[in-house]
């Protein structure tokens, strides 16, 4: 087997996959799979580069989770963008204002039934995150 040309950026990839989505990343992956490229990749280069916040880059996927209609993945960032402290309920609810307009309002109205489902789950029990991120694949 070749060598792996992202090796470089494993130890990068988990530390910012941590410091975004709040959780450790899942366990070893083979080179070259899905997991590991979004490890090395994703988190490791692109979450990782100069000129935009993490904060920034939050708002960014966000919007595109909720303009591609990910929802499958869009409750792990906005899990990540709520406990980071990033953001809040209301800030997130502001959002789906304004993807109402620019958007349409059925990707809005599925964006924010996302955010008040974590909200109501953060608030029945605030200490479940690791558990819940820790259970599924916490999306990219």
């Amino acid at each position: 087997m070749s060598e792996d040309p992202f090796s470089h950026l494993f130890d990068k990839g988990n530390q910012m996959w941590t410091e975004v989505m709040g959780s450790l990343p899942p366990p070893n992956a083979p080179d070259g799979s899905l997991d590991d490229l979004a490890r090395k990749l994703i988190f490791g280069e692109l979450w990782a580069r100069p000129g935009l916040s993490i904060r920034d880059r939050r708002l960014v996927n966000l919007t595109l989770l909720a303009m591609l209609g990910r929802d499958s993945v869009t409750p792990y960032h906005v899990r990540a963008a709520l406990e980071s402290g990033d953001f809040d309920a209301d800030q997130l609810e502001e959002l789906s204002v304004h993807l109402a307009f620019y958007a349409g309002w059925p990707v809005a109205t599925a964006f924010v039934q996302l955010v008040r489902a974590e909200v109501r789950r953060q608030a029945a029990d605030p200490d479940a995150n690791a558990a819940a991120v820790e259970s599924g694949d916490p999306g990219n």
